[in-house]
């Protein structure tokens, strides 16, 4: 879960409990899987509310941006812990490479908006951070990884 204050506070507002309590309710306290699944016994029980888009994702746009994602009901899944850590794990939340991808693009969020340069040095910039990343976010060009090995 996310340390951030402002996702915290969400979750301990009334109006979370009492959206997670109709959640509960609507699904008759079973995790959706395991129910769709046709387990009905006490290890198909809901105790967690999953949010399908987490609202980590949305924190560089602000409170408002992170409260329509954690109180939207479409956004809710009732789920038991299995399915719950299985779907967390599936995301590869807690790799090590996320989470310094997650840093790196909180570091670009805010060198965007207090940097009134950084936004044009990026224009300008067009070298990707790693093939991986050259390979999912630009069209074809000659960049391999031979060439960011090259000495000057």
């Amino acid at each position: 879960m996310s340390r951030d204050t402002r996702y915290q506070k969400l979750l301990n507002s009334k109006r979370w409990k009492e959206l997670r309590a109709w959640k509960l309710a609507q699904t008759q306290g079973y995790c959706e899987i395991c129910y769709a699944e046709g387990w009905r016994g006490v290890d198909a029980l809901a105790v967690d509310i999953h949010h399908k888009i987490p609202v980590e994702s949305v924190i560089d746009q602000g409170e408002a941006a992170m409260a329509r994602v954690c109180y939207d009901p479409n956004n809710l899944m009732a789920l038991c812990i299995r399915h719950h850590t299985e779907i967390h794990q599936a995301m590869g939340k807690d790799t090590k490479e996320n989470i310094q991808e997650r840093k790196a693009k909180k570091r670009i969020a805010f060198l965007r908006r207090n940097d009134p340069n950084f936004a044009i040095e990026q224009e300008q910039d067009d070298a990707c951070i790693s093939p991986a990343e050259h390979e999912q976010s630009c069209t074809p060009c000659d960049f391999t990884e031979e060439t960011t090995n090259q000495k000057d």
